[in-house]
């Protein structure tokens, strides 16, 4: 009997193979197992975002862009100059 497709996401899924110890292959099942998951399950949640990295931000954590990083340095050059303005003044 033929695998029913699974088309959660809305994608229908693709045969993927990957190389790793027997160590890993068993402690990754493991990691499934204990979140009541296959092992397919476990790496789509993992690659979407759903199932953090250790304590590293979510992998679809959104990212400041290079807009977002340059408003942050003009205006954190902005509080500076406005603090040496201040020391200026009471200099005079």
């Amino acid at each position: 009997m033929p695998k029913a497709s699974h088309t959660e996401h809305g994608e229908k899924r693709i045969n993927k193979g990957y190389t790793v110890t027997p160590t890993a292959a068993k402690l990754f099942s493991d990691m499934a197992s204990e979140r009541g998951l296959s092992a397919s399950n476990l790496i789509e949640k993992i690659a979407r975002g759903e199932i953090p990295l250790g304590d590293e931000s979510p992998v679809n954590e959104p990212q400041p862009t290079d807009t977002d990083n340059f408003e942050k340095r003009i205006s954190v050059l902005e509080e500076k100059v406005n603090a040496l303005m201040l020391v200026l003044q009471q200099k005079v």
